[in-house]
């Protein structure tokens, strides 16, 4: 059996579905991008010394930001099945959601000044650890939308991309002992379809022959009850 790639419309790209790949894709540079530089900027304006004096520390460390978002999409790769991996998508996309959510209250609590508090927790509290939980909070949109977007991006490009079929191994196996199978079988069917159709006309002729016995019968009742009937009208006269 030869192995017949499925051929995919790989190169024959939907318009919409090209201008949505792009966007994906720079969104997800753009995001990671922004995490790096966002924690940069959060070490550098902390006041450690290190952080100033050698701003390569900071480098380092901001990438950490960019690497963990390339991890958060790179861990489906682990999962064998395909419906794990479409669950695990499913999940970061709602995390990633329930994330944006707070992340817009922070800022709208932090930046400009509007609302009346977030109580989930103390961190959470107005203030300086509302500043704190901003900053995390964003940081870690940008790294979960970053993940999210290259991940919805991979997901697009997988529907295009071509898939091979591969021939099963076992079947040239299964069909020889099929082929096999059938010449056994075919002299037994023929035997078993003369059978069948002997039995058959065995019940059609016994079939006849009680109904020949039962219109036999019948003439005999008949013949019988006309003779009983003429002696008996003898006998009375």
């Amino acid at each position: 059996m030869v192995n017949t790639p499925y051929q995919s419309p790989y190169n024959n790209w939907r318009i919409q579905d090209a201008v949505f790949s792009v966007l994906l894709f720079l969104g997800a540079l753009m995001m990671l991008g922004a995490a790096g530089g966002n924690m940069y900027s959060t070490l550098i304006n902390s006041g450690e010394i290190a952080y100033i004096e050698q701003p390569i520390l900071a480098v380092f460390i901001s990438c950490l930001s960019v690497c963990a978002g390339i991890a958060v999409k790179a861990i489906p790769m682990t999962f064998t099945h395909k419906e794990s991996q479409l669950l695990y998508y499913k999940g970061l996309f709602g995390l990633t959601g329930m994330t944006i959510v707070v992340w817009i209250y922070l800022f709208a609590s932090t930046v400009a000044s509007t609302g009346g508090g977030f109580s989930v927790t103390d961190m959470l509290e107005q203030g300086e650890n509302t500043n704190s939980a901003y900053t995390f909070v964003q940081i870690l949109v940008e790294i979960l939308l970053g993940a999210s977007l290259f991940s919805g991006w991979q997901m697009l490009h997988d529907s295009y991309r071509p898939k091979k079929l591969k021939a099963n191994p076992l079947i040239p196996t299964i069909d020889a002992e099929i082929a096999v199978l059938e010449t056994t079988l075919t002299p037994i069917n023929d035997s078993v379809q003369k059978a069948a159709s002997k039995v058959s006309s065995i019940k059609t002729a016994r079939n006849a022959f009680i109904n020949r016995q039962l219109e036999a019968l019948t003439l005999f009742k008949a013949r019988h009850s006309a003779i009983h009937n003429l002696l008996g009208d003898n006998d009375n006269a």
